[in-house]
Protein backbone atom coordinates (compact mmCIF):
# COMPACT_ATOMS: atom_id res chain seq x y z
CA UNK A 1 0.00 0.00 0.00
CA UNK A 2 0.95 3.69 -0.66
CA UNK A 3 1.47 5.89 2.86
CA UNK A 4 1.73 9.38 2.82
CA UNK A 5 3.19 10.67 6.21
CA UNK A 6 3.64 14.21 7.38
CA UNK A 7 5.15 15.66 10.69
CA UNK A 8 4.03 19.14 11.37
CA UNK A 9 6.25 21.36 13.51
CA UNK A 10 5.90 24.60 15.18
CA UNK A 11 7.22 27.50 13.47
CA UNK A 12 9.67 28.37 16.80
CA UNK A 13 10.77 24.92 16.54
CA UNK A 14 11.16 24.50 12.34
CA UNK A 15 13.66 27.98 12.88
CA UNK A 16 15.73 26.04 15.10
CA UNK A 17 15.96 22.57 13.10
CA UNK A 18 19.07 21.41 10.95
CA UNK A 19 19.13 18.49 8.40
CA UNK A 20 20.30 15.47 10.46
CA UNK A 21 17.67 16.27 13.05
CA UNK A 22 15.14 16.12 9.95
CA UNK A 23 16.66 13.17 8.43
CA UNK A 24 16.42 11.63 12.19
CA UNK A 25 12.74 12.57 12.23
CA UNK A 26 12.19 11.40 8.53
CA UNK A 27 14.05 7.68 9.49
CA UNK A 28 11.83 7.29 11.80
CA UNK A 29 8.33 7.70 9.83
CA UNK A 30 9.90 5.28 7.24
CA UNK A 31 10.91 2.66 9.78
CA UNK A 32 7.48 3.08 11.54
CA UNK A 33 5.13 3.14 8.34
CA UNK A 34 7.32 0.20 6.60
CA UNK A 35 7.80 2.37 3.62
CA UNK A 36 10.57 0.60 0.83
CA UNK A 37 10.80 3.99 -1.33
CA UNK A 38 11.23 7.98 0.63
CA UNK A 39 10.78 10.81 -1.83
CA UNK A 40 13.01 14.14 -0.52
CA UNK A 41 13.15 17.37 -2.40
CA UNK A 42 16.61 18.82 -2.32
CA UNK A 43 15.75 22.62 -1.73
CA UNK A 44 14.73 21.81 1.70
CA UNK A 45 15.79 23.61 4.94
CA UNK A 46 19.54 23.09 4.26
CA UNK A 47 19.97 25.85 2.08
CA UNK A 48 19.89 23.97 -1.04
CA UNK A 49 22.92 21.37 -0.33
CA UNK A 50 20.89 18.01 -0.69
CA UNK A 51 22.15 16.76 2.95
CA UNK A 52 18.64 15.57 4.19
CA UNK A 53 17.74 13.15 1.99
CA UNK A 54 21.47 11.72 2.07
CA UNK A 55 21.36 11.85 5.98
CA UNK A 56 18.22 9.78 5.77
CA UNK A 57 18.95 7.17 3.19
CA UNK A 58 22.87 7.04 5.61
CA UNK A 59 20.18 6.27 8.91
CA UNK A 60 17.85 3.96 7.31
CA UNK A 61 21.19 2.19 5.57
CA UNK A 62 19.38 2.40 2.13
CA UNK A 63 20.88 3.10 -1.40
CA UNK A 64 20.18 6.63 -2.72
CA UNK A 65 19.06 8.37 -6.17
CA UNK A 66 19.99 11.82 -6.57
CA UNK A 67 18.14 14.45 -8.30
CA UNK A 68 15.34 11.77 -10.36
CA UNK A 69 14.65 13.33 -12.97
CA UNK A 70 12.13 9.68 -13.30
CA UNK A 71 10.73 6.72 -11.23
CA UNK A 72 9.23 3.47 -11.55
CA UNK A 73 8.53 1.01 -9.07
CA UNK A 74 7.12 -2.25 -8.36
CA UNK A 75 6.35 -4.49 -5.62
CA UNK A 76 10.29 -5.80 -5.69
CA UNK A 77 12.09 -3.53 -6.95
CA UNK A 78 12.44 0.30 -7.81
CA UNK A 79 14.01 2.54 -10.86
CA UNK A 80 15.02 5.62 -11.11
CA UNK A 81 16.75 8.01 -13.91
CA UNK A 82 19.59 10.53 -13.40
CA UNK A 83 18.73 13.83 -14.18
CA UNK A 84 22.80 14.31 -15.33
CA UNK A 85 23.09 10.91 -16.97
CA UNK A 86 20.03 9.76 -18.37
CA UNK A 87 20.39 6.37 -17.38
CA UNK A 88 18.34 4.07 -15.78
CA UNK A 89 19.96 2.97 -12.04
CA UNK A 90 17.96 -0.05 -10.43
CA UNK A 91 17.75 -1.00 -6.69
CA UNK A 92 16.06 -4.40 -5.02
Amino acid sequence: PLFRSHVEIKQDDYDKLQPLAVAKLIAKVAEKEKANLVLVGKQAIDDDSNQTGQMTAALLNWPQGMFASNVKWTATSSKWRGKSTGDWKESR
